[in-house]
């Protein structure tokens, strides 16, 4: 896996491609059937990557993996033992780095059964920085069947490499492609990576972390329960391991009476209309998705199943359920300029990552009762009649912390330590009083309400260095 630093999901919906075919009967099978990291590449290294000096290399293999047109398989090592294949456009059309799978990929190609791959990419060079992937540069992902004809294909532009990339870090991207299965060759499918702009003589991108899984597609468009075969595409209702599409433009209420289930992630499409999804609880292996502009809302209860899961929103999402554990201490991540409400009396005990957007606390234990807050270029806005001291929970932010008291008045009486470098901004009508000996470092912003220094509170032990923007009110 990469480092943290790349924004996820900026791709995420950038090639949301599907074969229109009739409806028939599918075998529903569930779960992840395809995984490659690509961290078997074999090639000689030479040179360090211009810009973020990782290491890069030549002349590879990659295991199960062919080569077609002329050049070298190049690759840049992102972390130890951890390669990511770069594909460079040649000088005319048949020189462009070409890989396509060595053998069929079983039980992918079922007729009408629906498939989503997930991948990252990133702009790719090598020591010249004359060669790095321009805006119009990008890598093409084919399906073939077995017999190498091709279901469908798209183009993912990572963006130009100049300015994106820093020291030791490559902005990583997830991209997705959805396709349904043609039933040909036994349901057996091959995936082939190329670059885009023939003759550029530049990378087209990098790309790592490949996977396919099976989706589940409700297409009733109103209201209806999980186990009612034709509210699913082809009447392949969700087992487990099945990643849950919700799409249907008058949107309803999608009711799970599955019991047990396990997903591997649920995603509202980019568009559907608003749904309420209710009914038995939902263990993720996976995140939560709303990828629309339609407010969204998961009534049911979510297990996160032992591992932080991400949520990201480009619409709103309320999740009023209850957001528990399963095991160990799992947390959640905040992604996407949406608003992720959490109004449930939740009791994960993992951290809470704000990346992007405004996570809202619409109960006192939205964000559980333990586990630090981290935030990392989100906001935090407290709900009507919340007023939740969480100041001894927020930890290691590197980004301004973004507290929008929302009327409320609220009252930090621990600390916000010296792991918290960004700085606090208060947001929202209402007062925020620190009544402790806070060490954050960074600058204080006040743009609305009141931000009052209690008796025994100070800003930064005393010894503040930073700067107090006051538009507001400071007391």
């Amino acid at each position: 896996m990469k480092s943290a630093a790349f924004p996820r999901f900026s791709l995420a919906r950038a090639a949301a491609l599907a074969v229109a075919l009739a409806c028939s009967s599918a075998t529903s099978f569930g779960g992840n059937l395809y995984t490659e990291n690509f961290n078997s590449y074999s090639g000689t290294q030479n040179a360090n990557q211009v810009t973020t000096a990782l290491p890069v290399a030549h002349t590879g293999t990659v295991t199960g993996w062919n080569r077609s047109g002329d050049g070298t398989i190049h690759a840049v090592r992102v972390a130890t033992g951890d390669w990511a294949p770069m594909f460079y456009e040649g000088s005319n059309a048949a020189g462009n780095n070409i890989i396509t799978t060595a053998s069929t990929i079983a039980l992918t190609n079922t007729a009408n059964q629906t498939y989503r791959v997930t991948f990252q990419v990133a702009p790719g060079v090598y020591a010249n920085i004359n060669e790095a992937t321009g805006s119009t540069d990008g890598v093409v992902l084919s399906l073939l069947t077995g017999a190498n004809a091709t279901i469908t294909s798209g183009t993912f532009l990572p963006g130009a490499f100049s300015g994106q990339a820093s020291s030791g870090n490559l902005p990583f991207q997830n991209a997705a492609f959805d396709y349904v299965g043609t039933g040909s060759d036994s349901g057996a499918l091959r995936l082939q990576f190329a670059a885009n702009n023939a003759g550029a003589q530049r990378f087209a991108g990098s790309v790592d972390n490949v996977n396919i899984v099976t989706t589940a597609l409700w297409n009733n468009g109103t209201s209806g329960n999980w186990s009612t075969a034709g509210n699913w595409r082809s009447g392949a209702i969700p087992v487990n391991s099945d990643l849950v599409l919700i799409n249907g433009t008058s949107g309803g209420t999608s009711t799970n009476d599955i019991s047990n289930l396990t997903i591997a992630g649920l995603e509202f499409m980019s568009g559907a209309g608003s749904f309420t999804v209710s009914g038995n609880d939902l263990t993720l292996s996976d995140g939560v998705t709303n990828a629309g502009n339609s407010s969204q809302t998961l009534a049911t209860n979510l297990i996160l199943g032992g591992t932080t899961r991400v949520f990201r929103t480009v619409g709103n999402l309320t999740v009023s359920g209850v957001i528990s554990n399963g095991s160990g201490s799992p947390g959640l991540t905040k992604n996407g300029t949406g608003t992720l409400t959490l109004s449930g009396n939740n009791t994960y005990n993992g951290t809470t990552t704000l990346n992007a957007g405004t996570v809202v606390i619409g109960h006192a234990n939205g964000l559980g009762t333990t586990g630090n807050i981290t935030f990392s270029g989100g906001g935090l806005q407290y709900g009507s009649g919340i007023t939740q001291d969480l100041s001894s929970r927020i930890k290691n932010s590197g980004s301004a912390i973004l507290v929008d008291t929302n009327s409320n008045n609220v009252t930090f009486a621990s600390a916000v330590d010296s792991t918290n470098s960004g700085g606090l901004t208060k947001n929202g009508t209402g007062t925020l009083t620190l009544n402790a000996t806070n060490t954050y470092t960074g600058t204080t912003t006040i743009n609305t309400g009141t931000l009052q220094i209690g008796s025994a509170g100070l800003l930064g032990s005393g010894n503040y260095s930073g700067n107090i923007a006051n538009s507001g009110s400071f007391v």
